[in-house]
């Protein structure tokens, strides 16, 4: 199992996250690796550069794993969890190289108003219903680590 992911220059613009099962592709959706601009100039990092704090999703090669599901502790707190990671577990990435960004998730959410995907801080984001077939694909599988390649094009 693998994950593939391709992502515009122009982040604006969707991007397509593709698992495979060997060679076979097993599924497909869109994805969106633009970080919100307004939380990447409050940190620091107006640009939304790749490499830094709120910047959009850095290409690079990762291992994933599906991480626990967020939970809150209240039952406010955990619709704002829902909202922000959706309600299915996000996929933790961990960088192969020491020079990349850490503390990114491939993870749901509610959608804009429009109806789109929303931008994230610096992660993956993906529908809800997307991120629900990649879990039970992967756990169908029987595998708990895998590689995720992001490329941009």
């Amino acid at each position: 199992m693998r994950i593939a992911v391709t992502l515009p220059r122009d982040r604006r613009k969707l991007g397509r996250l593709h698992l495979f099962n060997g060679e076979t592709e097993v599924y497909s959706c869109s994805c969106y690796g633009k970080s919100d601009s307004i939380a990447a100039a409050q940190a620091g990092n107006p640009t939304r550069d790749q490499m830094r704090r709120n910047g959009d999703t850095p290409a690079g090669l990762y291992r994933g794993t599906i991480a626990r599901r967020f939970s809150g502790n209240t039952e406010k707190r955990q619709m704002e969890i829902d909202r922000t990671f959706g309600k299915w577990p996000p996929i933790r990435l961990r960088p192969t190289f020491q020079i990349a960004r850490t503390g990114l998730l491939i993870h749901g959410g509610h959608p804009s108003p429009t109806g789109g995907l929303r931008p994230t801080h610096g992660c993956l984001r993906v529908f809800d219903v997307a991120m629900l077939t990649l879990i039970e694909q992967i756990r169908k599988a029987g595998i708990t680590e895998f590689e995720v390649k992001i490329t941009e094009v």
